[in-house]
């Protein structure tokens, strides 16, 4: 058992020093270590207990991320168009909230803010804390390179969205559960039907290995800069340890000594700051974790924080997903804020 775990923590620090996105296949070629078939045996072996997201700097394709807490949320909520993966948590063992962590088009964060308070109006939860971030970094504790990488300049880079549209769908079918070049053509194809052409609007579409099309995707985001590195899910750490949210309202430049505190009881940390001083941090750690948290009582005062925990016993087989077919133009390359789609699409559970 020992073995098979450093096994598998092995493998996962592999696919995070991956220095390009190309889908699973990308470390299945370049590893030294392993050859290609025990790879794929080994990925195949961890079937939905593991997920693997490329992660962009989306600041430059005039995206943010934000990190919604929704208190007595109503159906409704798990159809958030924005929303790329979701937990549920409370911060008091009596309340269940939801965690929804979207990616917003910057231009559009006040229509969204709205959006959130016509749906908080309408009924649909009682309370909903907003926090807006850059793009974040996972580190894993073990790992030889901790820090994340100095921040590419925020040029806007754009332009890449009417050259190749494909890059939309790309990027957020990956996010959104799909774990190959194959799965994420085939989910494409399942969402966007008849408007394929648009997303790929020259050349000869391959509609059976449409995976060199996804391919061609990747390939772009990674000569224009955006790649950041693969965001690991395994989901057998939440069997023996916990995940806490923590979310800080006044960083106040305590968030690498934060971080440098909870590194020791923890399996893997990530961290999302915010422009306006505040910061989200996910981390899932043993009881370790557990004590360094409540021995920084004064610390998350004075920052104001707020923490979460993770209900790992809270089942459902929901999958929020990024709704890009309705939010994305690719024949303009431009992102659009459908107000009465979206609150139709959302009531679409009441």
């Amino acid at each position: 058992m020992v073995h098979e775990a450093r096994s598998v923590a092995g493998m996962l620090q592999a696919l995070q020093d991956v220095t390009s996105c190309q889908g699973f296949e990308d470390l299945a070629l370049r590893n030294p270590v392993r050859n290609r078939r025990t790879l794929y045996r080994w990925r195949r072996s961890l079937g939905t207990s593991l997920q693997v997201v490329p992660l962009f700097t989306l600041e430059r394709l005039g995206l943010s991320h934000l990190h919604l807490v929704i208190t007595k949320p109503a159906p409704a909520w798990l159809r958030f168009p924005y929303a790329v993966e979701h937990a549920w948590l409370t911060s008091d063992f009596l309340e269940r909230q939801l965690y929804l962590h979207c990616i917003v088009p910057t231009a559009h964060k006040a229509d969204v803010r709205s959006l959130v308070r016509e749906c908080q109006e309408v009924g649909w939860c009682t309370k909903a804390v907003v926090s807006w971030s850059s793009s974040g970094w996972q580190e894993l504790p073990d790992a030889p390179t901790r820090n994340a990488p100095v921040e590419w300049p925020l040029t806007a880079d754009d332009a890449i969205l009417g050259e190749y549209p494909l890059v939309v769908p790309a990027m957020f079918e990956a996010w959104c559960h799909a774990q190959s070049l194959s799965s994420v053509w085939a989910a494409i194809r399942d969402r966007v039907g008849d408007r394929l052409r648009s997303y790929v609007p020259r050349g000869r579409i391959y509609f059976v290995n449409g995976k060199v099309h996804v391919r061609k995707a990747y390939e772009l985001l990674n000569d224009h800069g955006l790649f950041r590195q693969h965001i690991v899910r395994y989901h057998p750490w939440l069997n023996d340890n916990v995940e806490v949210f923590v979310f800080l309202k006044n960083n106040n430049g305590w968030l690498a000594e934060f971080t440098e505190a909870i590194r020791p009881g923890s399996a893997a940390i990530e961290t999302y700051n915010g422009s306006d001083g505040t910061a989200v941090v996910r981390v899932i750690g043993h009881d370790d974790l557990l004590r360094t948290l409540l021995g920084l009582q004064d610390e998350f005062q004075r920052h104001a924080a707020t923490v979460y925990l993770r209900n790992a016993t809270a089942k459902d087989d929901t999958r929020v997903r990024f709704s890009y077919e309705f939010l994305f133009d690719p024949k303009t390359g431009t992102w659009v804020f459908p107000h009465d789609q979206i609150m139709d699409y959302m009531r679409e559970t009441q």
